[in-house]
């Protein structure tokens, strides 16, 4: 967009053309104009999106994300758990609020990637979250064991193993 904004618009509008009805699409759309400034037809494309569908997901993820932006943690989490509410197993809304709230509230945080896991329990990357979780509050025996869970998908970096360095260290597993 902001290297050519006629012809991305040109884009929007044949994706639109495509399906009035679909909030995928309204909402990337949206997305894109949040993106670039475009405050004004971010308002247009969320109201088309609600027209379209009222009660989906992905509206109340992006309106919390900007939420979150504005550093309005309590209305973010607000949207958040509307996405949940409209569908459960929308695990993306899940893991925004297990975001937000991992420096201030340990227990939302586990509670709420636990519930991705118990949905999806191959989402490996809510392992890496969840460990990192423990690993804050100093919860070493529960950060190793879920490290040592997304270790077994094969992703880490360097800062994950000495994570679960330090959780072995401090539960006394020295070799």
């Amino acid at each position: 967009y902001k290297s050519n904004a006629k012809s991305a618009e040109e884009e929007f509008s044949k994706a639109r053309k495509k399906d009035k009805k679909d909030v995928k699409v309204l909402v990337a759309i949206a997305e894109a104009y949040y993106k670039n400034g475009v405050t004004k037809k971010v308002d247009e494309e969320l109201e088309d999106a609600v027209k379209a569908d009222k009660s989906s997901p992905l509206i109340f993820t992006f309106k919390g994300d900007m939420l979150k932006d504005q550093n309005n943690v309590g209305g973010a989490a607000g949207e958040y758990e509307q996405a949940i509410l409209a569908d459960a197993n929308f695990l993306v809304a899940y893991v925004k609020i297990a975001q937000l709230y991992s420096t201030i509230n340990t227990e939302t945080t586990v509670d709420r990637l636990n519930k991705v896991l118990e949905i999806n329990p191959d989402f490996a990357i809510v392992n890496k979250y969840l460990a990192d979780s423990y690993f804050r509050n100093k919860r070493y025996r529960d950060a190793a064991e879920t490290y040592e869970k997304f270790f077994s998908k094969g992703n880490y970096s360097l800062k994950e193993i000495s994570n679960l360095a330090v959780s072995y260290y401090f539960t006394g597993q020295y070799d």
